[in-house]
């Protein structure tokens, strides 16, 4: 068995625009089914999915199961507005609005909350993520706000990226080479990324 910790099935790892142009009527359902079909061809009966904008992974969840594949989504991820997420989530600008998606993903079906508390690394500048950090403070009160079904902490996902420390090349270059057993499955899987 082999699983799919990171995917967002709504792209397809080309072209992200013309990827999601092909989502912004209603999910495509032939390339849902495509991703789960090639999926399925390699071994992998797990999927966690990271959420979208635009109703992919809410759709997916739905199919899945016909591939049997453990599928498991935020549906949406949540991120402070003007913050990176947006991508792949929806937005809030205040603790009641954080609130409400909550409550709108878990109602939809999310198996995790999944919360953005910082950008992406910068690949135009070395040691530099996208965007600010979210405070402490601010992250403390994301995760002790439960929905109305009384759910806080347990069941969530956090996308943090750290950049504190000062630019060394021997650390770059550690930090980008893949730990032996990913190395492993993927070249016995003979997986390839391109659908």
């Amino acid at each position: 068995m082999f699983g799919e910790c990171h995917a967002h099935l709504a792209m397809d790892g080309i072209n992200y625009k013309q990827a999601m142009a092909r989502h912004v009527e209603s999910p495509d359902v032939q390339h849902i089914r495509a991703c789960f079909e090639a999926y399925q061809a390699k071994g992998v009966s797990f999927i966690r999915d990271g959420g979208d904008a635009y109703g992919v992974s809410h759709c997916a969840a739905r199919i899945a199961p016909e591939y049997d594949i453990d599928y498991r989504t935020p549906i949406f991820a949540i991120h402070e507005q003007g913050n990176y997420g947006s991508i792949v989530g929806r937005a809030f600008t205040n603790m009641r609005e954080y609130a409400t998606l909550v409550d709108e993903a878990e109602a939809l079906g999310a198996n995790f909350i999944k919360i953005m508390t910082t950008g992406i690394m910068d690949f135009g500048e070395y040691d530099r993520i996208t965007h600010h950090n979210l405070p402490a403070p601010t992250i403390s009160a994301l995760y002790s706000t439960p929905s109305k079904q009384g759910s806080t902490a347990s069941n969530m996902a956090t996308m943090s990226t750290t950049s504190a420390s000062p630019p060394s090349p021997n650390r770059a270059r550690a930090s980008y080479r893949p730990p032996p057993w990913r190395a492993t499955s993927l070249a016995a899987a003979n997986f390839q990324t391109k659908f």
